[in-house]
């Protein structure tokens, strides 16, 4: 073993030199009064002491139960993207009360005769939501009453039946009047839906996030006229409500009716807006809590809708009946069914369209020999029902739709294909038209769903439709929208322009007039006049 000396002999010059140097550090803070470093830790590295990691502590918070907060007046501007749910009218004479029982679920009384239940995870709501409350923002309130006003003056002057006064070959020269796009909605568009008004043009539009957005469209053109003369961008006459919290999949106004809107959301509830009420009401409500909705159909007469689930089932609701009778599911696939439409000119017949890459199609006089109620299944191989008709694709149908007539059929397939399916109920003279179309959207990008022109207000409109006017639109990934024959399948037109800066991939027809309504996953939208 070394000695003291034989070590200090062995050390090298640098090492001595920094000794020294310690040392006279070392001096220096005694000297000042303070503790000096020890020497024999003196070049060690620090260690940094365990802490949780944050994964942890993500869990502990979350397993944490946090009461809930009382609702707040606040202006709508202000308000984060998870506001809650319940769109209360804030005023101080209506008391808030929130409850949680031992099970965790919760409750909110504001204003109502009734506590209205909230499912775990505010993810659905009961009851009747009042959707005009006050607002801290006056402007906020005279837009949203100016608004509601515009929907009801172009109810009357829709009150005789409308005529169809359109030919496809107009849709050759439309052009956007807006450069651009206006913002409407939050997120993603999910869902349109235009008033047929031909003295208004007015739409309603569904986004991700569950918002519903009433969209003067007559009111921005005016807008837009000015900010040609003094420049800037061009803001839209809106107004939005709150009746979901996930994204809105379908909106029909009813046809006999048009202050009465049907919509329906991924949370598995399908709820009526009343605008002479001024309210929202559930219509149905999936019994499987975790169900979507992924899609419904208005029959021709107004009370009876066909609804589609995540889980490939189908429902026939009567709204006339109680709502405490409990829903006849009938299992049309296997997998999700993005589409359900029934036939306007026959409503015995049916198509759904979904994940099992194919487009089937049901004579719903049959449907009763292989059905579930609820969560029990009844005598059965499987409780699929066979399909009348089923047309195949490579892979998943993004949609199905029925010609106003009730004969062709245009499907929407990620195999990039658009399936125009001619006399589908002819088997004689039934046929295909392949049209090769990019469907590629991607996640961030809504699936398009080539639609009809006609298609929601067949009911509604007295003069004939014909076949050789027919015309059908959806997306492109250039950022433009196709127009095709419905007759003959070729393209009539291609609608581009250059201040588009994103995809339009949600298109609707105007029901009345030669006009487009495109809205792109920014939540912005486009008209095309």
């Amino acid at each position: 073993m070394l000695g003291p000396d034989q070590h200090d002999s062995e050390m090298s010059e640098y090492e001595l030199i920094r000794q020294e140097n310690i040392a006279r550090q070392n001096e220096l803070l005694r000297s000042l009064g303070l503790v000096a470093a020890d020497p024999a830790n003196a070049g060690k590295e620090r260690t940094k002491p365990k802490t949780a990691s944050k994964q942890a502590k993500k869990r502990k918070a979350a397993n944490e139960l946090k009461p809930p907060a009382l609702p707040t007046r606040s202006s709508r501007r202000s308000r984060p993207l998870d506001e809650p749910l319940l769109q209360l009218d804030g005023s101080d004479s209506k008391p808030v009360a929130v409850a949680v029982d031992g099970s965790g679920a919760v409750s909110v009384t504001a204003g109502f005769s009734d506590p209205v239940p909230i499912r775990s995870g505010n993810v659905r709501t009961a009851g009747v939501i009042d959707f005009t409350r006050d607002s801290d923002d006056d402007e906020d309130r005279s837009s949203r009453s100016a608004i509601i006003e515009s929907l009801m003056k172009a109810n009357k002057s829709d009150s005789k039946p409308l005529k169809r006064e359109m030919l496809s070959s107009h849709y050759i020269n439309l052009k956007s009047p807006i450069e651009g796009s206006v913002k409407i909605t939050r997120e993603m568009v999910f869902a349109i839906a235009v008033h047929p008004s031909v003295d208004m043009m007015l739409s309603l539009v569904g986004d991700k996030l569950g918002n519903l957005s009433l969209w003067d469209i007559s009111a921005t053109l005016e807008r837009n006229k000015s900010r040609a003369v003094e420049g800037g961008e061009v803001e839209p006459v809106v107004c939005s409500f709150k009746p979901f919290k996930k994204p809105i999949s379908k909106i029909v106004f009813q046809h006999d009716k048009l202050s009465k809107v049907f919509m329906s959301s991924y949370d598995g509830s399908l709820r009526l807006m009343d605008l002479e009420t001024k309210q929202f009401s559930d219509l149905f409500v999936h019994p499987t809590e975790s169900e979507m909705i992924s899609h419904f159909d208005v029959c021709q007469n107004s009370n009876l809708l066909w609804i589609s689930d995540g889980s490939g089932g189908a429902t026939l609701l009567d709204t006339r009946e109680s709502n405490s009778k409990p829903a006849v599911i009938h299992q049309l696939s296997e997998k999700k069914i993005n589409t359900i439409h029934g036939n306007p000119a026959n409503p015995n017949y049916i198509v759904a369209a979904g994940l099992e890459r194919s487009v089937k199609i049901f004579d719903i006089r049959r449907l009763n020999v292989k059905e579930k109620s609820g969560n029990e299944e009844s005598d059965g191989e499987d409780g699929i029902v066979e399909p009348l008709l089923s047309l195949e694709h490579r892979l998943s149908v993004n949609s199905a739709y029925w010609d106003p007539l009730g004969k062709d059929i245009i499907s929407t397939s990620f195999d990039d294909t658009l399936g125009l399916m001619k006399d589908v109920l002819n088997k004689k003279e039934a046929g295909v038209i392949r049209i090769r179309h990019n469907n590629q959207t991607g996640r961030w990008v809504q699936k398009f769903k080539a639609v009809w022109r006609g298609q929601e207000t067949v009911y509604s409109l007295t003069q004939e439709y014909s076949a050789k006017d027919s015309a059908i639109v959806v997306g492109n990934m250039q950022r433009s929208v196709d127009l095709y024959s419905g007759e003959s399948g070729n393209q009539i037109a291609q609608l581009v322009d250059a201040s588009l800066t994103a995809i339009p991939a949600v298109n609707v027809f105007h029901p009345t007039l030669n006009m487009i309504v495109s809205g792109n996953a920014s939540g912005r939208m486009n008209v095309w006049l």
